[in-house]
Protein backbone atom coordinates (compact mmCIF):
# COMPACT_ATOMS: atom_id res chain seq x y z
CA UNK A 1 0.00 0.00 0.00
CA UNK A 2 2.83 2.37 0.85
CA UNK A 3 4.40 1.82 -2.56
CA UNK A 4 1.05 2.22 -4.36
CA UNK A 5 0.36 5.52 -2.60
CA UNK A 6 3.91 6.61 -3.38
CA UNK A 7 3.47 5.87 -7.08
CA UNK A 8 0.21 7.85 -7.11
CA UNK A 9 2.13 10.68 -5.46
CA UNK A 10 4.76 10.40 -8.17
CA UNK A 11 2.09 10.67 -10.87
CA UNK A 12 0.61 13.67 -9.02
CA UNK A 13 4.07 15.27 -9.20
CA UNK A 14 4.70 14.31 -12.81
CA UNK A 15 5.15 17.89 -14.05
CA UNK A 16 7.80 18.53 -11.39
CA UNK A 17 9.61 15.31 -12.31
CA UNK A 18 9.58 16.19 -16.01
CA UNK A 19 10.90 19.67 -15.24
CA UNK A 20 13.80 18.11 -13.37
CA UNK A 21 14.56 16.03 -16.46
CA UNK A 22 14.35 19.22 -18.58
CA UNK A 23 11.42 18.01 -20.66
CA UNK A 24 10.08 21.13 -22.37
CA UNK A 25 7.83 19.70 -25.08
CA UNK A 26 4.54 21.64 -24.82
CA UNK A 27 2.30 18.69 -25.71
CA UNK A 28 4.04 16.45 -23.15
CA UNK A 29 3.79 19.21 -20.54
CA UNK A 30 0.04 19.63 -21.10
CA UNK A 31 -0.58 15.87 -20.87
CA UNK A 32 1.62 15.65 -17.76
CA UNK A 33 -0.28 18.54 -16.15
CA UNK A 34 -3.61 16.79 -16.74
CA UNK A 35 -2.24 13.53 -15.32
CA UNK A 36 -0.82 15.39 -12.31
CA UNK A 37 -4.16 17.08 -11.64
CA UNK A 38 -6.12 13.83 -11.88
CA UNK A 39 -3.81 11.93 -9.54
CA UNK A 40 -3.58 14.85 -7.11
CA UNK A 41 -7.37 14.67 -6.78
CA UNK A 42 -7.23 10.87 -6.41
CA UNK A 43 -4.57 11.22 -3.71
CA UNK A 44 -6.73 13.72 -1.83
CA UNK A 45 -9.67 11.32 -2.01
CA UNK A 46 -7.55 8.40 -0.82
CA UNK A 47 -6.38 10.52 2.12
CA UNK A 48 -10.04 10.79 3.17
CA UNK A 49 -10.19 6.99 3.44
CA UNK A 50 -6.98 6.99 5.48
CA UNK A 51 -8.49 9.57 7.85
CA UNK A 52 -11.57 7.38 8.24
CA UNK A 53 -9.39 4.41 9.21
CA UNK A 54 -7.70 6.67 11.74
CA UNK A 55 -11.05 7.70 13.21
CA UNK A 56 -11.97 4.02 13.52
CA UNK A 57 -8.51 3.34 15.03
CA UNK A 58 -8.11 0.60 12.44
CA UNK A 59 -4.72 -0.78 11.44
CA UNK A 60 -6.08 -1.66 8.01
CA UNK A 61 -4.87 0.30 5.01
CA UNK A 62 -7.68 1.52 2.73
CA UNK A 63 -8.07 -0.17 -0.64
CA UNK A 64 -7.42 2.08 -3.61
CA UNK A 65 -10.54 2.83 -5.65
CA UNK A 66 -9.64 5.29 -8.40
CA UNK A 67 -13.22 6.38 -9.18
CA UNK A 68 -14.40 6.69 -5.58
CA UNK A 69 -11.15 8.37 -4.54
CA UNK A 70 -11.44 10.83 -7.43
CA UNK A 71 -15.01 11.75 -6.43
CA UNK A 72 -14.03 12.18 -2.78
CA UNK A 73 -11.02 14.20 -3.89
CA UNK A 74 -13.32 16.61 -5.75
CA UNK A 75 -15.46 16.90 -2.62
CA UNK A 76 -12.45 17.71 -0.43
CA UNK A 77 -11.49 20.44 -2.88
CA UNK A 78 -15.02 21.89 -2.59
CA UNK A 79 -14.73 21.77 1.22
CA UNK A 80 -11.36 23.51 1.17
CA UNK A 81 -12.58 26.20 -1.24
CA UNK A 82 -15.54 26.98 1.03
CA UNK A 83 -13.32 27.29 4.11
CA UNK A 84 -10.89 29.50 2.20
CA UNK A 85 -13.52 31.76 0.64
CA UNK A 86 -15.27 32.60 3.93
CA UNK A 87 -12.25 34.26 5.61
CA UNK A 88 -11.35 35.91 2.31
CA UNK A 89 -14.80 37.52 2.09
CA UNK A 90 -14.57 38.66 5.72
CA UNK A 91 -11.11 40.13 5.13
CA UNK A 92 -12.29 42.06 2.05
CA UNK A 93 -15.29 43.43 4.00
CA UNK A 94 -13.02 44.35 6.94
CA UNK A 95 -10.50 46.01 4.65
CA UNK A 96 -13.29 48.07 3.11
CA UNK A 97 -14.77 49.06 6.47
CA UNK A 98 -11.42 49.96 8.07
CA UNK A 99 -10.32 51.85 4.98
CA UNK A 100 -7.43 49.58 4.03
CA UNK A 101 -9.02 49.64 0.59
CA UNK A 102 -9.45 53.12 -0.80
CA UNK A 103 -8.06 54.97 2.24
CA UNK A 104 -5.68 57.89 2.16
CA UNK A 105 -2.00 57.29 2.91
CA UNK A 106 -2.34 58.69 6.46
CA UNK A 107 -4.93 56.04 7.40
CA UNK A 108 -3.91 53.05 5.34
CA UNK A 109 -1.12 51.97 7.74
CA UNK A 110 -3.36 51.31 10.76
CA UNK A 111 -6.18 49.91 8.65
CA UNK A 112 -3.78 47.57 6.89
CA UNK A 113 -2.30 46.39 10.20
CA UNK A 114 -5.75 45.61 11.60
CA UNK A 115 -6.71 43.78 8.41
CA UNK A 116 -3.50 41.73 8.36
CA UNK A 117 -3.79 40.71 12.04
CA UNK A 118 -7.46 39.77 11.77
CA UNK A 119 -6.80 38.07 8.43
CA UNK A 120 -4.00 35.96 9.96
CA UNK A 121 -6.21 34.88 12.86
CA UNK A 122 -9.06 34.01 10.48
CA UNK A 123 -6.69 32.07 8.21
CA UNK A 124 -5.48 29.98 11.17
CA UNK A 125 -9.00 29.38 12.52
CA UNK A 126 -10.50 28.42 9.17
CA UNK A 127 -7.48 26.27 8.41
CA UNK A 128 -8.31 24.38 11.62
CA UNK A 129 -11.99 24.21 10.69
CA UNK A 130 -11.03 22.88 7.24
CA UNK A 131 -9.11 19.99 8.80
CA UNK A 132 -12.06 19.15 11.06
CA UNK A 133 -14.53 19.51 8.19
CA UNK A 134 -12.63 17.04 6.01
CA UNK A 135 -12.43 14.62 8.96
CA UNK A 136 -16.21 14.97 9.44
CA UNK A 137 -16.65 14.18 5.76
CA UNK A 138 -14.37 11.15 6.14
CA UNK A 139 -16.40 9.94 9.10
CA UNK A 140 -19.85 10.23 7.54
CA UNK A 141 -19.19 10.39 3.79
CA UNK A 142 -21.69 13.24 3.69
CA UNK A 143 -20.55 16.54 2.19
CA UNK A 144 -23.23 18.49 4.08
CA UNK A 145 -21.67 17.42 7.40
CA UNK A 146 -18.41 19.03 6.36
CA UNK A 147 -20.18 22.23 5.27
CA UNK A 148 -22.21 22.56 8.49
CA UNK A 149 -19.90 25.26 9.79
CA UNK A 150 -21.55 25.59 13.20
CA UNK A 151 -21.18 21.87 13.89
CA UNK A 152 -17.62 21.89 12.58
CA UNK A 153 -16.73 24.72 14.97
CA UNK A 154 -18.32 22.84 17.91
CA UNK A 155 -16.36 19.70 16.98
CA UNK A 156 -13.15 21.73 16.76
CA UNK A 157 -13.83 23.16 20.22
CA UNK A 158 -14.51 19.70 21.64
CA UNK A 159 -11.20 18.44 20.23
CA UNK A 160 -9.42 21.54 21.48
CA UNK A 161 -8.24 24.44 19.32
CA UNK A 162 -4.79 24.48 20.91
CA UNK A 163 -4.51 20.70 20.56
CA UNK A 164 -5.21 21.02 16.84
CA UNK A 165 -2.67 23.86 16.52
CA UNK A 166 -0.06 21.70 18.29
CA UNK A 167 -0.91 18.85 15.92
CA UNK A 168 -0.44 21.13 12.90
CA UNK A 169 2.93 22.38 14.20
CA UNK A 170 4.18 18.84 14.85
CA UNK A 171 2.95 17.69 11.43
CA UNK A 172 4.73 20.62 9.74
CA UNK A 173 7.98 19.82 11.57
CA UNK A 174 7.79 16.14 10.61
CA UNK A 175 6.95 16.94 6.99
CA UNK A 176 9.82 19.47 6.94
CA UNK A 177 12.22 16.78 8.16
CA UNK A 178 10.89 14.39 5.52
CA UNK A 179 11.43 17.15 2.97
CA UNK A 180 15.08 17.46 4.00
CA UNK A 181 15.57 13.70 3.69
CA UNK A 182 13.86 13.69 0.30
CA UNK A 183 16.07 16.60 -0.77
CA UNK A 184 19.15 14.57 0.13
CA UNK A 185 17.83 11.52 -1.73
CA UNK A 186 17.03 13.81 -4.65
CA UNK A 187 20.74 14.51 -5.06
CA UNK A 188 21.12 11.01 -6.50
CA UNK A 189 21.28 11.53 -10.29
CA UNK A 190 18.16 10.65 -12.30
CA UNK A 191 16.42 8.30 -9.84
CA UNK A 192 16.83 10.36 -6.68
CA UNK A 193 13.81 12.59 -7.28
CA UNK A 194 11.63 9.62 -8.24
CA UNK A 195 12.57 7.61 -5.15
CA UNK A 196 12.23 10.64 -2.88
CA UNK A 197 8.80 11.53 -4.24
CA UNK A 198 7.51 7.98 -3.82
CA UNK A 199 8.79 7.76 -0.23
CA UNK A 200 7.55 11.20 0.81
CA UNK A 201 4.10 10.82 -0.78
CA UNK A 202 3.52 7.43 0.81
CA UNK A 203 4.68 8.58 4.23
CA UNK A 204 2.90 11.94 4.29
CA UNK A 205 -0.49 10.67 3.10
CA UNK A 206 -0.52 7.63 5.39
CA UNK A 207 1.03 9.38 8.40
CA UNK A 208 -0.91 12.63 8.19
CA UNK A 209 -4.21 10.91 7.36
CA UNK A 210 -3.96 8.41 10.21
CA UNK A 211 -2.86 11.11 12.67
CA UNK A 212 -5.71 13.40 11.61
CA UNK A 213 -8.24 10.60 12.15
CA UNK A 214 -6.86 9.79 15.60
CA UNK A 215 -6.91 13.49 16.55
CA UNK A 216 -10.52 13.84 15.38
CA UNK A 217 -11.59 10.76 17.35
CA UNK A 218 -9.88 12.03 20.50
CA UNK A 219 -12.59 14.57 21.37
Amino acid sequence: AFLVVGIIGLLASLTTVLNQFSVDNSAVTIIASIISLIFTIILAGYAVDVIKKGIEDSEDVPTLDLVANFINGIKTIVISIVYEIIPLIIIVILATVTGAIGAGLNHVGTALLITVVVGLILAILFGIFNIVAIARFAESGNLSDALSIGEVIEKAKSIGIFKIIAFIIIAIVIIFIVGIIVGIIGLIPYIGLIIGTILSSGFIVLFYGKATGLLYADA
